[in-house]
């Protein structure tokens, strides 16, 4: 890296701490110090370093294991304070999302093998805090059922008879009050002003209440049109645009938009890491976005979606893809961050109620195979009833072997397959035609759902500036897609039953 305190030019306090930021993100050095001292009618700048140990991670170990975060680097990555403090961080804020209140997490390197080393993350945190109510307080102006509308985070979600409360967080009252602020502004009361008093908390439960000044409301000419400019962000992402930015600002009785669209980009190329056990070219398979064309962002998450339907590794989102933008000629470099799955698994399962109604009971082990990755072979013990030893319902033992290989969209026909010949063919032609139709019927039926992301219109009032937020609609009759999806995962288990 190139140091902005160079030889010649005067000491400068402010791009030395810059100095120092820029190698601490390096993450090679345990320690840096500065020291400064006459020499040669100036000033000598020296950084001295302390290189840290090269490490690599083995795996995390979190303790208590109850809390089951998801913090999960791919084995190998290099491993340093910096680092791990930066894990402790994502840990701590899952952590705060899930209602734990200034939760402490704690690393610690443990050593496994020749620069190999576990990360030991020791959680010390108090019961979680779910939200009991929401109240809502003073000139509200819009009724209360419609605000509560509002409410997705902070919001006590129904299971049949069961209710769900929301996890407390300072990260959910504000993503709440940020979508209170929008539908506000999309009803013209440009001058609203939304705070959360503090909560008040009483044996695990807090009660938040959520103060509103809907100020005046404008009748105003030329409203935000979502629909429009998130169809022009669609043109601007499918021309290769990075950076596309909508702003709006009142003026007298009229409201007028302006779109701020960056320079357009072309892909240079798209490079993954941690696919040890599978190739670029099984990942590529299943890429909408290519090198060389514009850089689509819509296709890059269509490709992330369709990465996901393979099962080969664990979730990945936007989070995990780094976009490296050469404004000099035009072109980004993307880089996919994986996360294989494990490569065996075992489950054990039983039947709710009696087996001739809910199966049988069942132990299964399944490994990828090492030189075919995309496969796997399992054994699965079924047992029989009537009942033996008085509890479980068994009369024998049926042991099962599988060769299976699970849909991968960039594969298609040649996959979603399983072979098991103590079954028969008529098992591999059932489970094979329910999950082509699962898998092939299910994108098409949930469209761009999940795919469009929200769009911010950053709105200057008198009041202020603030986040108007556009929302992409669900499709055309979505509870009923969302029903006949629901129903192809149900005929895709019925096999395995």
């Amino acid at each position: 890296m190139k140091l902005a305190t160079q030889v010649g030019d005067p000491v400068d306090a402010e791009a030395i701490r810059r100095d120092v930021r820029e190698l601490w993100s390096l993450g090679r050095f345990e320690d840096i110090r500065v020291e400064t001292a006459p020499h040669g009618g100036g000033t000598a700048v020296m950084f001295r370093v302390v290189p840290s140990p090269v490490l690599r991670l083995h795996d995390v170990r979190i303790e208590p294991a109850s809390y089951a975060l998801k913090v999960k680097p791919p084995e190998g990555t290099p491993l340093n304070p910096m680092r791990a403090h930066e894990i402790a961080a994502q840990a701590r804020a899952q952590l705060e999302s899930h209602g734990y209140v200034n939760p402490q997490v704690d690393w610690e390197f443990v050593p496994f093998a020749k620069g190999l080393a576990d990360l030991k993350l020791t959680v010390r945190a108090t019961d979680p805090v779910r939200v009991r109510q929401v109240n809502f307080s003073g000139n509200t102006a819009l009724d209360e059922s419609g605000l509560r509308h509002q409410l997705q985070a902070l919001h006590t979600r129904r299971i049949l008879f069961w209710k769900l409360a929301p996890s407390y967080s300072e990260g959910a009252v504000q993503a709440d009050l940020a979508r209170i602020t929008s539908a506000y502004l999309a009803k013209g009361y440009f001058d609203v002003q939304i705070r959360a008093d503090e909560p008040e908390f009483h044996a695990g439960k807090a009660n938040l209440t959520i103060a509103i000044d809907a100020g005046a409301h404008y009748e105003v000419r030329n409203p935000i049109d979502c629909a429009s400019l998130l169809a022009k962000r669609r043109e601007a992402q499918h021309d290769g645009v990075l950076d596309f930015a909508v702003r709006a600002e009142l003026q007298g009785d009229e409201l007028k938009t302006f779109i701020d669209r960056g320079a357009a980009y072309r892909v240079r190329r798209i490079s993954f890491s941690g696919n040890r056990h599978f190739s670029d070219t099984t990942i590529r398979r299943n890429f909408a976005l290519d090198e060389a064309e514009p850089f689509d962002e819509y296709k890059l998450r269509k490709s992330l979606a369709r990465l996901n339907r393979t099962s080969f590794f664990e979730p990945v989102d936007v989070k995990d893809v780094a976009i490296s933008p050469r404004e000099a000629n035009g072109e980004v470099d993307v880089s996919v961050r994986l996360r294989e799955r494990k490569r065996g698994k075992w489950a054990f399962s039983g039947p709710v109620g009696p087996p001739s109604i809910g199966g049988p009971l069942q132990l299964s082990i399944n490994s990828r195979v090492p030189w075919l990755s995309s496969f796997a072979v399992g054994i699965t013990v079924v047992a029989l009833h009537p009942p033996l030893y008085g509890i479980i319902p068994v009369k024998s033992f049926i042991p099962i072997a599988v060769l299976q290989r699970p849909f991968d969209p960039g594969s298609g026909w040649l996959s979603g397959f399983a072979v098991a010949p103590q079954l028969g063919w008529s098992y591999t032609a059932i489970t094979y035609t329910a999950t082509q139709l699962k898998e092939r019927l299910t994108p098409i039926l949930e469209g761009d759902h999940g795919l469009t992301t929200e769009l911010p219109v950053t709105m200057e009032t008198r009041s202020g500036e603030k986040t108007m937020i556009c929302e992409p609609p669900n499709p055309r009759f979505w509870v009923a897609r969302h029903s006949l999806v629901l129903g192809l995962h149900l005929l895709a288990a019925i096999p395995s039953l």
